[in-house]
Parts: structure tokens; C-alpha cells; sequence
């Protein structure tokens, strides 16, 4: 069953793990650019308040995008599993009768891959703006650069959210009543 649902999100699945790579080689080539003190945390003002190792830094950035990327997929894929009365979705019925429950669960893996995806390219761009902060004599996050990001991610989800709806509200014409 999960080898024919990742074949089902294969395009998705290249993409999400493709961005994970990517991630992962630039943090790892990125993170000697770092002083060997890292400023990771910010308070309100964008002044440093927080501090890692360069590596730690590293590690800490790649396990966390590799756990949200499991977490998020896992959570994508666990969904199927999930009785009838757990869906809140429109046209319920149609979209979980037996003929249409194993394409809707693949929409769904599919749908939060791409999340998923998103999310990552957010974690790269946070790099971006650890390693200008950390480039100045004193750090200083960049917070118009932070929340420009923050707010391309929600737009991003608002979209995700309007397909997800999109899909569902959806029903065959032969079958609407």
C-alpha cells in the first residue's frame, strides 16, 4: 500500500526530497560562513538573545527540516487510515466511498508534500537571513525580511488551503443534486 501511494506522488515526493537536499547541502556549505558563536534566536527587536555552535546550528537546522518533512509526509499518508468520521471535508460520502477513497488519500499525500516543500524553501530562506545577521559586528535579524518571508509562507498556505477546499467541494456533475 505505501509503495503504490509514493508511486501515486512521485512528482511530489521528487520535489519535496529534491528541496530537502538542496536545504541540506546549503546549510552544510552555508554554515562555515558562521563565526564559530552563532546568534539563532532574536528577541522582538531583532537584537540576538540566543547563541549556538556553528555546527550544532547546522545539525539543528537539517534535523529539524528532515523531522517536519517526516512528520508532515507521515502525517499526509497516516490520513488514509483514518475512519470516515474523522474527515470533516465536503461531499464526504463521494470522496470516501471505496472506488474514491484511495484517490482522495493520494491528493492528500500529494497536497502535503508540497506543504511540506514549502515549508523547507522557509527554512532555507531563514538561513539567508541568519547569515546576514550573523555577518554584522553586532547581529541583527533583518525583521521586514523575516516577515516578508512569514507572510510569502502564509499566502502560500491560503492557496494550499483554497485547493484542498477547491478539490473537495467538487463533485461529478452526474452525481450532484
Amino acid at each position: 500500500m505505501l509503495l503504490n501511494a509514493l508511486r501515486a506522488v512521485g512528482r511530489e515526493l521528487f520535489l519535496c526530497l529534491t528541496v530537502h537536499v538542496l536545504l541540506t547541502v546549503f546549510v552544510i556549505r552555508t554554515s562555515e560562513q558562521f563565526p564559530a558563536r552563532v546568534a539563532t534566536h532574536f528577541d522582538s527587536k531583532g537584537s540576538a538573545d540566543g547563541w549556538m555552535t556553528r555546527e550544532d546550528h547546522a545539525r539543528f537546522i537539517v534535523g529539524f527540516a528532515t523531522g517536519s518533512l517526516l512528520v508532515l509526509g507521515g502525517f499526509f499518508y497516516v490520513v488514509r487510515f483514518l475512519p470516515e468520521g474523522f474527515w470533516n471535508i465536503p461531499n464526504r460520502g463521494y470522496h470516501l466511498a471505496p472506488e474514491n477513497r484511495e484517490a482522495t488519500s493520494n491528493f492528500m499525500l500529494a497536497r502535503g508534500l508540497k506543504l511540506a516543500a514549502a515549508i523547507l524553501v522557509f527554512f532555507g530562506v531563514l538561513q539567508v537571513l541568519l547569515l546576514r545577521a550573523n555577518a554584522k559586528p553586532v547581529p541583527k535579524l533583518d525583521g521586514f525580511g523575516l516577515a516578508l518571508a512569514t507572510c510569502v509562507l502564509l499566502g502560500y498556505l491560503a492557496v494550499w488551503l483554497r485547493g484542498l477546499f477547491s478539490f473537495f467541494s467538487q463533485m461529478p456533475k452526474k452525481i450532484r443534486r
